[in-house]
């Protein structure tokens, strides 16, 4: 029994990194390890964004600094990105395609910032709302290149996600064999096959009132095969 407890911690502790320094970010282990649709239903904006931008600023609201400063930044900065909204996902009203948004990250990757978005580059961006025209991201986000999604996690993005945020709760387990303990849950195992239940599941309320995981089976079927070579 410790035996097995020991070696999901060591899986565990491999996917907080991986979670972690999936954009670049320093985060280490503050990040929990959560299926792509828990960061979406989390999130209080999900959008489709081109980034046009990249500026500094002090902590204490003094000038922007010079674009183009590069490397690990002192503490008491923040990187801000100007970055125009392609599509929606989720997030305040007033947001609309073609609009220029601002979104602010720590300037330290120690410190959990995303400081390697590259101009005129698509990503899938989710955060916290900060203020009306700022919002906030950091490595424990679901941010990543938009194109590098696949065909389940764009379903997810567009459609599913979002309809079983108030309906399904995904929760964590420490085997394979786990079961979820209620009905509107999807027991989820971040250390067994997680690429694979990211890139193509998602738990949705079912007409019988239980939620299940749905798959994208011929691509999952292909990643566990290729996770067990």
């Amino acid at each position: 029994m410790m035996d097995n407890f020991l070696v999901f911690g060591v899986f565990l502790l491999v996917v907080v990194w991986i979670e972690a320094g999936s954009m670049g970010s320093d985060c280490g282990f503050n990040c929990v390890p959560k299926h792509p649709q828990q960061k979406y239903c989390d999130a209080d904006f999900v959008i489709r964004g081109q980034v046009k931008n990249r500026n500094y600023t002090t902590k204490d609201g003094m000038p922007n600094m010079e674009t183009g400063m590069g490397g690990d930044m002192p503490f008491n900065y923040y990187i801000v990105y100007t970055v125009a909204i392609e599509k929606v996902f989720k997030g305040p009203s007033y947001y609309e395609e073609g609009m220029e948004m601002y979104i602010k990250t720590e300037a330290s990757n120690s410190m959990c910032g995303i400081g390697n978005l590259m101009n005129r580059k698509s990503y899938l961006l989710s955060g916290q709302k900060e203020e009306d025209t700022m919002m906030n991201i950091n490595g424990c986000n679901w941010v990543t290149e938009f194109k590098k999604l696949t065909s389940a996690q764009k379903t997810g993005v567009k459609r599913q996600y979002g309809a079983n945020c108030n309906s399904c709760e995904i929760e964590d387990c420490e085997n394979r064999q786990c079961k979820a303990s209620a009905k509107t849950r999807c027991a989820y195992n971040p250390a067994g096959s997680k690429s694979c239940h990211q890139q193509f599941s998602y738990c949705i309320l079912k007409k019988n009132g239980v939620c299940k995981w749905d798959r994208k089976r011929d691509e999952m079927k292909e990643c566990l095969r290729e996770n067990t070579k």
